[in-house]
């Protein structure tokens, strides 16, 4: 069983993505979660993504800050986030010859993921409903 988190969605993501970084990638995945949840710092200003953050996440050398969390279970954000998705990434950041590849290994990771059953299926039916229309 393995651990459903950030830096695993991440490098499972980064195969379906043109010319991936972790910079790139953490730009793609926080970005609608930073703008549509309006998520801003402790110090009151605006997330930005930068290098030093994306690659601490990515090779889970530090937690995904709080209130990125918390946003991120924010409902009105989980509402907006599949059209942001479907708008903004499906057609500018992934290649079309690497999405069948990064699919099987997403329902994957879900499957054999510490996950509940219930959340397995629901991330098997997003994931199906955003990429394979």
């Amino acid at each position: 069983m393995s651990v459903y988190n950030y830096a695993a969605y991440a490098k499972v993501f980064s195969k379906g993505v043109v010319a991936p970084n972790m910079t790139k990638i953490a730009k793609i995945l926080f970005e609608p979660i930073i703008s549509l949840g309006e998520c801003v710092t402790r110090k009151n200003v605006p997330y930005v993504i930068n290098s030093k953050y994306a690659a601490l996440w990515y090779k889970q050398e530090s937690d995904i800050p709080g209130n990125l969390k918390k946003t991120a279970d924010n409902a009105k954000v989980y509402k907006a986030i599949g059209k942001y998705f479907d708008k903004k990434v499906l057609d500018n950041f992934l290649s079309g010859v690497k999405v069948d590849d990064m699919m099987s290994e997403l329902l994957t990771l879900i499957k054999e993921s510490d996950l509940s059953e219930t959340q397995k299926r629901e991330c098997k039916i997003v994931c199906v409903n955003r990429l394979l229309y």
